[in-house]
């Protein structure tokens, strides 16, 4: 059976090392690059990109899901057709430098990082980038395309700094750079795990909620094994491997209300913004236009 991962293989691995060896499933686990097509030859899909979920949706390359694999779910992270379910769900974040920024001064809503003070030293990825596109997309969803763009040109010119990628947001917030940065949570906390100086707060918890993108499942309608491959969709979607990935990430676990967390952080604990995944990726062509030239 072969599985696409797009997740950090150091996360994804011995999940599914586990699964193959309850099961003594034959895994074919290919890890590619975030955004990278993954065509039709898999059986399995779990990806950090769900825009790649939805073009295979789209493709009609994707078989429905059985309803028990989509229980336990927020409807915004779930197909309507069935076709794709979350595993997880990343959040954007503010981080800082708790040696150059006061921790009581950090905002706790993204739209007060347009406060000059804030801005001029702030650095974000480019919109064109994947994680910060997405960002920027959730907002053209919720608040409408020409407000949200003028706030992001309004926040280059009131000084942020615009980089190439969340690494280079990090390499400027634990630096000489910009002491605030906007970047996925994955990055944030695995740069802090790596000894990285790095604060971090969830923002707008006191308003819409912080922007989420889900790692998505998909099961390929021409799947060689479809019942193996089922017995993974339902592994992975089970309430122990959903606490044991949002353990070993910084990752929301999509457990049930009434599953114990142990620990892991949960939708019980984070209020998310409201655009569901395909309102979302549906603004990212528009984003990418209409920001293309922000640097």
């Amino acid at each position: 059976m072969t599985v696409v991962v797009s997740v950090r293989r150091s996360i994804a691995h011995p999940i599914l090392a586990t699964f193959a060896g309850e099961t003594g499933a034959d895994l074919d686990m290919r890890f590619v690059e975030r955004a990278a097509p993954v065509g039709d030859d898999f059986d399995v899909l779990w990806t950090a990109d769900p825009w790649i979920t939805f073009e295979q949706a789209e493709s009609g390359r994707l078989a429905p899901l059985p309803s028990s694999a989509l229980r336990n779910r927020p409807a915004r992270l779930v197909d309507p057709q069935g076709l794709w379910v979350a595993v997880t769900a990343d959040l954007r974040v503010i981080a800082y430098d708790p040696q150059r920024v006061d921790e009581a001064t950090v905002p706790t809503r993204f739209e007060e990082l347009i406060d000059p003070a804030f801005a001029s030293r702030l650095a974000i990825a480019k919109p064109t980038s994947p994680s910060a596109s997405w960002h920027i997309a959730a907002l053209f969803a919720s608040k409408g395309s020409q407000p949200t763009a003028a706030f992001f040109r309004d926040l280059g010119a009131a000084g942020a700094i615009f980089v190439d990628s969340e690494r280079d947001v990090v390499q400027a917030v634990a630096g000489d750079g910009p002491p605030i940065g906007v970047l996925d949570g994955e990055v944030a906390f695995g740069a802090r795990e790596l000894g990285r100086r790095i604060g971090i707060l969830i923002p707008d918890q006191d308003a819409a909620g912080a922007i989420a993108r889900a790692t998505t499942l998909a099961l390929n309608k021409r799947a060689a094994d479809r019942q193996r491959a089922l017995d993974l969709v339902q592994y992975l979607l089970s309430p122990p491997v959903g606490r044991r990935l949002g353990l070993m990430s910084s990752h929301l676990a999509l457990l049930p209300e009434d599953q114990p967390t142990a620990g892991a952080l949960t939708l019980r604990d984070v209020k998310i913004a409201a655009p569901s995944q395909p309102e979302i990726a549906a603004q990212l062509s528009e984003v990418r236009r209409s920001l293309a030239d922000l640097h």
